[in-house]
């Protein structure tokens, strides 16, 4: 079992609530944790931002024995009714992404796995934490979110924008493993204008971003 996510701060917390074994393998700069949880031994690992140096991640952890992961992570989202902060749980990834294809045949989706998904809605609901079902459309192209192809994913059900589900649940299925995903709800592109929704310490990534959009 594993839990992945691109937020590199991720390590600090999970130390701090289990007793982690620490380690490195293939040379990665990204360590994984090693822990145990009610019985069951658990891997962490941040993984690299992009469907190709992600996909590599989990083909690496997937050698070494994982078999049922979840990944976290941040996205933008499509439509302001979304607040930042929000989870998004996604039920398919629209593959506007090169990696995937390397690994299934060319089609407009790829799906994460099923026992995964009901595990996470399950849990959600148990626990009274609210959240959104829906699209997101992979890309490896941020600087190309164009409000035409926003509005065009949007139609076909997406609701988020991120950079790596399409790939690793390809990848996932490819390999007869099961992964899923939860995000968090970030910046807004399905506006009248680019909202990023940031602090002043992201100012200086907001006006970079602004400019080139």
């Amino acid at each position: 079992y594993a839990v992945f996510s691109f937020w590199n701060r991720m390590y600090d917390a999970v130390k701090k609530k289990h007793k982690v074994k620490e380690t490195r393998f293939f040379g990665s700069m990204y360590p994984v944790q090693i822990f145990n949880y009610e019985g069951m031994r658990i891997a962490f690992r941040c993984l690299p931002m992009g469907a190709s140096m992600a996909g590599t991640a989990l083909e690496e952890m997937f050698a070494l024995g994982c078999e049922y992961a979840i990944f976290s992570g941040g996205v933008g989202v499509l439509t302001p009714s979304i607040e930042k902060g929000e989870l998004i749980v996604p039920t398919k990834a629209l593959r506007d992404e090169g990696t995937s294809y390397h690994y299934e045949k060319p089609s407009r989706y790829s799906y994460p796995s099923e026992l995964i998904l009901r595990c996470i809605e399950k849990t959600l609901k148990a626990n009274d934490i609210t959240y959104h079902e829906g699209g997101t459309w992979t890309t490896d192209a941020p600087y190309r979110e164009t409000s035409r192809k926003v509005k065009a994913c949007y139609k076909e059900g997406c609701i988020a924008v991120d950079m790596e589900a399409s790939a690793l649940f390809s990848i996932a299925k490819f390999r007869k493993r099961h992964v899923g995903a939860i995000f968090r709800a970030g910046d807004c592109v399905g506006g009248e204008k680019w909202e990023p929704r940031y602090t002043k310490k992201g100012a200086g990534k907001e006006n970079a971003r602004a400019a080139l959009i």
